[in-house]
């Protein structure tokens, strides 16, 4: 499983954790967003191979 981490989380940028203390609450909503955009591909990779067939996405 280490591996499948290491591709969700490798580009994260420094200080990831912490940046959320500084923004608007727009600012929070859209680094989210973004965010969630940027997995989701990565996240439908990760599925197809490791549980291929089985697809979790409507």
């Amino acid at each position: 499983m280490d591996k499948e981490k290491r591709a969700l989380f490798a580009d994260l940028d420094d200080g990831y954790a912490i940046n959320h203390e500084y923004m608007s609450h727009e600012d929070l909503y859209n680094s989210a967003v973004k965010k969630i955009a940027e997995a989701t591909p990565k996240l439908k990779a990760l599925q197809h191979k490791m549980n291929p067939g089985k697809d979790i996405w409507p």
